[in-house]
């Protein structure tokens, strides 16, 4: 029996080791891991060099994961800006990955202005791609991502916590 999986999938799954916070594979984009003190896993996927900037994060190199739970938090909190979802286990992750259909994912853009606040737009894979949301990742910094939420309909929280879609 042949695998209905392709590539992707397994690019993304998280590191076996789990030594390392990010995970290139073959095609675009990083995927990038947290585990907290409280246990699971933070994990994004198919992220860019502004993400990456953001999170502090080396965009050609692996960055090992933090021995310091207080280090290892701080990257995670950091993660959830960004929309992180929290896994119980890399297990429960890899089967959210086969249970969700790509088309009907959710997906969520965030932009963080160095004058404060945060610009989100969250939809679904099918409805980002009709409406060409994959712009975003062409900004070149966090003020250009946060531009081109603007435009795309994304809603701006003066105050982040207010904002329902992230986890702060």
């Amino acid at each position: 029996m042949t695998s209905q999986l392709d590539d992707s999938f397994y690019e993304n799954c998280p590191p076996q080791s789990q030594i390392g916070r990010t995970s290139f594979g073959a095609g675009p984009g990083t995927s990038v891991y947290g585990w907290p003190s409280k246990g699971g896993l933070y994990v994004l996927q198919s992220y860019d060099g502004v993400e990456l900037g953001f999170l502090q994060l080396d965009r050609f190199n692996s960055t090992i994961r933090s021995q310091d739970p207080a280090e290892e938090d701080a990257h995670c909190a950091n993660m959830r800006k960004l929309g992180a979802p929290w896994f119980e286990s890399e297990e429960a992750f890899i089967l959210s990955a086969l249970q969700h259909s790509r088309p009907h994912k959710q997906v969520l853009f965030a932009g963080w202005p160095s004058t404060g606040g945060v610009w989100v737009l969250k939809t679904t894979y099918a409805e980002a791609s009709s409406r060409g949301l994959g712009g975003i990742k062409n900004a070149l910094n966090m003020e250009e991502r946060c531009q081109a939420i603007e435009r795309l309909g994304g809603s701006f929280y003066a105050d982040p916590k207010d904002c329902r879609n992230l986890d702060l």
